[in-house]
């Protein structure tokens, strides 16, 4: 009778183990679900504003700010002539600076900075030689002629920079204030290349 009866409680154990296991999968899945709820709610939930340091405003304020500051240093050193290329290009640093003060790496706008570059080399042999060709009249038609030149060959080079740095898995997403200030750094150190070559070492009044 002992071994009947043992044998009779062991089935009733085996019974109620289905159930207790099917009573914990249902909790576990509640659990599951209250979760996924809250995520939902979350996500739903509109996210606390930031001040986006990327943004068309940063940018914008960024961009007034460093060209008061660059056409009045610029002025200043006019009866300097042979100084402002240089000049420049050391202008052409501070926008990287503040891509990577927003929290960018510098080399993610290195297509940016390309395009730049190209755009005002060319852009600047244009004008100087329209200049010493036909004074100011040449260089305001050699300026319009290497603008429309310029910016597909420089398009060009952008997009090749861009595909390179995509394949190496750095991020180029362009923002407001990457794109702008990456341009802005490149056509600084190009026509500041341009300059310095010109007025100190080629000579050309």
């Amino acid at each position: 009778m002992a071994t009947k009866s043992k044998t009779l409680k062991e089935v009733d154990e085996m019974l109620e183990q289905p159930e207790e296991k099917a009573s914990e999968e249902e909790k576990s899945k509640e659990a599951d679900k209250e979760k996924e709820d809250l995520a939902e709610e979350e996500k739903s939930q509109p996210a606390p504003k930031k001040r986006d340091k990327q943004g068309i405003k940063a940018a914008l304020l960024q961009i007034i700010i460093f060209s008061i500051v660059l056409v009045a240093a610029v002025y200043f050193l006019l009866d300097r002539k042979p100084a402002i290329g240089p000049v420049l290009m050391a202008f052409g640093i501070i926008p990287l600076i503040l891509v990577k003060l927003a929290g960018r790496r510098i080399g993610s706008v290195g297509a940016d900075i390309t395009f730049g570059v190209i755009d005002s080399i060319i852009l600047g042999i244009f004008a100087l030689v329209g200049a010493n060709l036909a004074g100011i009249l040449g260089a305001v038609v050699g300026s319009g002629i290497g603008n429309s030149v310029t910016n597909s060959i420089a398009g060009v080079f952008e997009g090749e920079v861009d595909a390179y740095l995509r394949r190496r898995n750095v991020s180029t997403e362009r923002t407001p204030l990457s794109a702008s200030m990456g341009k802005i750094a490149g056509s600084l150190i190009g026509i500041g290349l341009v300059l310095t070559i010109a007025w100190t070492i080629v000579g050309i009044a």
